[in-house]
């Protein structure tokens, strides 16, 4: 069969419609398939797999379908690209599948829920609309070398699951091939597509009745009481555990299980109660009456039909929601499916899911249902990625982990529809809530805080060999897109390489000139090769660098053609930038924070860096050639006209998450998801750094990876070739993170201090270290809370003020000296526009601390500044240096 052009696809369909279309009868009885009438405004996709059902899955009394007696018929005067379409066609099946990745713009790994066949499916337009444990009904087409998606696709709601997939498996299983024949188990599974879309249309058009967790009907009821005193039944819901006051006027009462059981909207002299259940409205205004006794006086009720639902509820949020609220409900759902599972899930009988680890089909209980809680936000979120894994880690699972079908649905009969459950809220955001987006969290981020995970090493190629691997696929403009096929010999040299559509096509190219050899190929191009005479097997570690390397390099060259790097010089940058994101310098430092480097070998001077990605969505370095660079860009930030800015001669080296072809093979060298670039900007001009510049960034990069706050400098030397760089760092103060910088464990200290040996001299505040803090940087509190964010606001000033304290306690305690001078050396290399305040500042608390708190020597840590209903809550954590123990402490 041969793979065809869209055009050809739509020309080739349309022959087959007009052929089914001279087939009346059969045409009719294939109608008759299927349900009278639907929703053609809802359900689009059956009348496609109507079409497809038509054209290509009934068979007539021969077993043959349209597309075999049009193949059969005119096979003889067809091109050859029409009848590899027809015999796709005629060999396509169709059933339910679950997404188990997604590979954005290239296509999907599918499990087929009643074959239990795993698919490596090309399809572009769907991998933006699917996430992972999606479930979706559709055709499916086999071609030369892959799978492809056709006719209706339908996407099933998980909550669903078992009503689709056991009554589907229950279907197939009455009239179920051997295992060992493919083509008639796809045949017997294509002859089910109108029981299949037929019950999911009815699973989708059956309306439910909605019940909360107490099984009461879900109806909106409220009750009206006219009140006497507004100010007194506030002051009275506001000290009652149950309310919670939402903003003036608005309360929400809460239920067990920290579910919200109504609202109360206290207007004038009128409180109204709103609930959605008519028994906790009975409830509520028991309690009020209770808790109002003469302040209320009832007056009436309305209570609104029941509620219910067809298919199954929208998501709770919608897909536009702004992203820290899609973040924060991830995070939400994470953590209540890990407390729903201490508490025991009840469908599970009680058994805890250790003791249903024990057997596979409670394994599969446990897999599934991990699956149906991270599904819900998964469209929405990636922030929780790392809780789920941790809670998969916890239970023994994986998410790759495949568990035999029969254990997954085993279940005798079909399930019934049942009531639907859930709590609703009566609160909504408010009409003016202003939302500022989060950057995009990268990959790179997460996979950095985990542990790497470590693969044995490969062995090397025996002489006489070569390895093939494959780059791409990437776009080659008008002629579509296309992939490189490579291999190196055992000797380390690259051989010429092949440009192709196919593995087939690709690897037929390698073989060809190379036959002496023995060959052997990564594990994706297996199938294709072996034709060819290549052999799967690891790839050797030199080539998985050598193909990052060039990767790389391919990557850089689309971008500016006839840039040319030696491998070693892009493996450098490679072990550099990875050692750069596991260090995380933009946690420690912001951009205002500015290094000093000094530069020796092929490149010499002085220069200035500005550290990349504390609260920006660009990650990485800049490298300045000059001096006060880092102020004149600030200055150049400030508003006013259509004005060019001018960008100071500079080396940027910035980490990305794309293209995912590069990435890929950057994760297999270094275990992190990026691709480093290096541009290089003179006179106002970008353009891709050379070799030199390359050696310097990866030098400057190893230097950055090593920089710790507490230290003062930090010296790197990179010889690559004839390219030699020695690099010193200066390395300023972090001054605004809010945490205690210095060569201490203060989590040590505060929970293993040793006990006393003598009497203390001096005796220890007894004040909250968080109230002293706001009382010693009340001088520059006063305008926080008429600035834009007085939440940021308060954290900055409280975060200077922390530095400053520590400074001096530091300075005052411990050996190690210099700590104020050199905060004050940060501030002064700090941009204009911020320097002169916060010196001003930091000179002044510097001067508060020594006159007014210098008998207070607690090291200041963990700033966070929390929000409440009506104000802000500071939270810090203090432990009393080591270096006044002896005065303070008596050891």
């Amino acid at each position: 069969m041969a793979t065809w052009s869209p055009t050809a696809f739509a020309r080739g369909l349309a022959s087959l419609r007009a052929f089914a279309n001279a087939e009346p009868e059969l045409s009719a009885s294939a109608r008759a398939d299927f349900p009278t009438t639907w929703a053609d405004e809802r359900f689009p996709w059956m009348s496609a797999t109507l079409m497809a059902w038509t054209l290509h899955g009934r068979e007539d009394a021969e077993g043959r379908t349209a597309a075999d007696r049009q193949l059969l018929r005119d096979g003889q005067r067809l091109s050859r690209a029409e009848r590899g379409l027809l015999s796709a066609l005629a060999a396509s099946w169709c059933s339910v599948f679950e997404v188990e990745e997604v590979r954005l713009g290239q296509g999907l790994r599918l499990r087929d829920l009643v074959l239990d066949e795993v698919l490596e499916v090309k399809e572009r337009s769907l991998t933006t609309q699917v996430a992972r444990y999606d479930l979706i009904a559709s055709w499916v087409i086999p071609t030369e070398d892959h799978l492809e998606l056709v006719g209706g696709i339908v996407a099933i709601p998980r909550p669903l699951r078992e009503h689709v997939v056991v009554a589907a498996r229950h279907a197939f299983a009455t009239h179920q091939p051997p295992a060992d024949d493919v083509p008639g188990r796809r045949r017997q599974a294509r002859r089910l597509a109108p029981f299949l879309f037929t019950r999911v249309l009815e699973l989708l058009t059956t309306e439910r009745p909605l019940l909360n967790f107490e099984d009461e009907p879900l109806r909106l009821c409220t009750a009206r009481f006219r009140i006497r005193h507004p100010a007194k039944v506030e002051e009275h819901l506001r000290r009652h555990d149950g309310f919670t006051r939402e903003g003036e006027g608005h309360y929400n009462w809460e239920g067990p299980r920290a579910a919200v059981w109504g609202s109360l909207t206290v207007e004038g002299k009128v409180l109204v109660l709103t609930t959605h259940s008519a028994q906790r409205l009975e409830k509520g205004k028991a309690l009020l009456e209770e808790l109002l006794g003469a302040e209320a006086e009832h007056e009436e009720d309305t209570v609104g039909p029941v509620q219910s639902v067809r298919g199954e509820p929208a998501r709770a949020l919608p897909d536009d929601a702004p992203p820290q609220l899609a973040d924060a409900f991830a995070l939400m759902l994470a953590q209540r499916a890990r407390e729903e599972l201490s508490r025991g899930i009840p469908a599970w009988g009680g058994r805890s899911a250790s003791d249903l680890m024990r057997s596979t089909e409670g394994r599969a209980q446990v897999l599934e249902w991990l699956k149906d809680w991270e599904s819900q936000v998964s469209h929405l979120s990636d922030a929780a990625d790392l809780l789920w894994d941790d809670l998969y880690a916890e239970l023994g699972l994986s998410r790759d982990e495949r568990i035999p079908l029969t254990q997954v649905y085993s279940s005798k009969e079909v399930p019934r529809l049942e009531p639907v459950r859930a709590e609703l809220t009566t609160t909504e955001l408010p009409e003016d809530l202003s939302l500022e987006p989060l950057p995009r969290r990268r990959a790179f981020q997460d996979a950095a805080r985990r542990k790497p995970r470590r693969k044995p090493p490969a062995p090397e190629l025996e002489p006489g060999a070569l390895y093939a691997f494959k780059l791409g696929p990437f776009d080659v403009g008008v002629d579509g897109r296309t992939s490189v096929y490579v291999a190196v010999t055992s000797e380390g040299e690259a051989l010429p390489p092949v440009f192709g559509r196919r593995d087939a096509e690709g690897l037929e190219g390698l073989a060809r000139d190379n036959a002496g050899l023995k060959r052997y190929c990564e594990s994706r191009l297996a199938r294709a090769g072996a034709g060819h005479g290549f052999a799967s097997r690891p790839m050797p570690d030199s080539v998985t660098r050598f193909r990052a390397a060039l990767a790389l390099q391919m990557h850089w060259a689309s971008v500016e053609p006839g840039l040319m790097v030696m491998p070693e010089v892009t493996e450098a940058l490679l072990d550099a930038t990875a050692a750069l994101v596991r260090a995380e310098p933009w946690e420690s430092w912001t951009n205002e924070e500015v290094f000093t480097v000094h530069l020796e070998g092929t490149v010499r001077g002085t220069r200035e860096l500005s550290v990349m990605g504390s609260g920006s969505s660009e990650f990485g370095f800049a490298l300045f050639d000059r001096a006060g660079s880092v102020e004149r860009m600030s200055m150049s930030g400030l508003p006013g006209g259509n004005v060019d800015v001018l960008i100071p001669d500079s080396l940027g080296v910035t980490l990305e998450d794309a293209p995912d072809w590069v990435v890929k093979t950057v994760k297999d060298v270094t275990g992190l998801p990026f691709v480093p670039d290096v541009m290089r900007v003179q006179r106002n001009t970008p353009r891709l750094g050379n070799a030199e510049e390359l050696v310097l960034a990866a030098a400057v990069a190893q230097a950055l990876a090593l920089a710790r706050p507490e230290e003062r400098e930090v010296n790197v030397e990179l010889k690559v070739g004839d390219l030699h760089v020695r690099v010193q760092l200066e390395i300023p103060l972090p001054l605004l993170t809010g945490s205690y910088v210095g060569k201490l464990d203060l989590l040590s200290l505060a929970t293993r201090r040793p006990k006393a040996t003598h009497a203390p001299t001096r005796s220890l505040p007894t004040k909250k270290v968080s109230e002293t803090l706001l009382e010693f940087a009340k001088p520059i509190l006063e305008d926080v809370e008429d600035s834009e964010d007085p939440q940021a606001e308060l954290f900055t000033c409280l975060a200077l003020a922390l530095s400053a304290w520590n400074a001096v306690v530091q300075d005052t305690w411990e050996p190690e000296k210099g700590w104020v001078e050199r905060a004050r050396a940060t501030l002064k290399r700090m941009p204009r526009d911020v320097r002169e305040m916060m010196l001003h500042d930091f000179e002044l608390l510097v001067e508060r601390k020594r006159r007014h708190f210098a008998d207070d020597p607690r090291l200041l840590d963990a700033l966070d500044i929390a929000r409440r209903p009506d104000d802000l809550s500071v939270r810090l954590a203090g432990v009393v240096t080591p270096g006044a123990w002896s005065e303070f402490v008596g050891v």
